[in-house]
């Protein structure tokens, strides 16, 4: 149960209401987290304008940073989250095999060595950012990587950590609802 009570549409104020309203547009639906998020709108129009920026704007596949997403909540162990992304890739068409062996263990999913190097750096980053050397950059740029597609990566890493400690702090309950934004 969550540590704070979702606002009721009577509780939100104007401007919240109409970033919900957009919300919903794009999701199908209003997620627990931005409902939340709702009790300071200033900060949910910021936070909406910087998903999309950083997950839309970029040239890195929205699909493989929802499989990031996946990932790191796993790893923080935040269960709104990994119901979150794990309902987003399925709604995709994300084949139930490949996130089965996500959930087990990423590791053991076949990815490219793009990607996987990709998804390594996003574990190091969210695990101690400390531990990146030189060598894990230059890797990702032999690969093909530019350096656009590393600060969108370690912006995303950093959207999902402060997504995970939020919803992890409140104890966010699980949608009951579900959309495919990315469609």
């Amino acid at each position: 149960m969550a540590r704070i009570p979702l606002p009721s549409d009577d509780e939100l104020d104007d401007q919240a209401r109409a970033l919900l309203e957009q919300v919903e547009e794009v999701h199908g639906y209003v997620p627990n987290q931005h409902r939340l998020d709702s009790y300071f709108p200033l900060v949910l129009r910021s936070l909406l304008d910087l998903n999309r920026r950083v997950i839309l704007a970029g040239d890195l596949d929205p699909v493989l940073l929802e499989t990031i997403a996946l990932i790191l909540a796993i790893r923080n162990d935040c269960d709104y989250c990994i119901a979150y992304h794990l309902s987003v890739l399925e709604d995709r068409g994300f084949p139930q095999e490949e996130l089965e062996i996500i959930r087990d263990d990423w590791r053991d999913a076949e990815f490219s060595p793009f990607r996987r190097a990709i998804i390594e750096l996003a574990v190091a980053i969210n695990d101690d950012p400390h531990s990146i050397a030189d060598e894990d950059i230059d890797r990702l740029l032999e690969l093909g990587a530019s350096e656009q597609d590393l600060v969108q990566l370690l912006h995303f890493v950093n959207l999902m950590r402060g997504y995970n400690a939020f919803n992890i702090v409140l104890q966010t309950d699980l949608d009951s609802e579900r959309g495919g934004w990315m469609e």
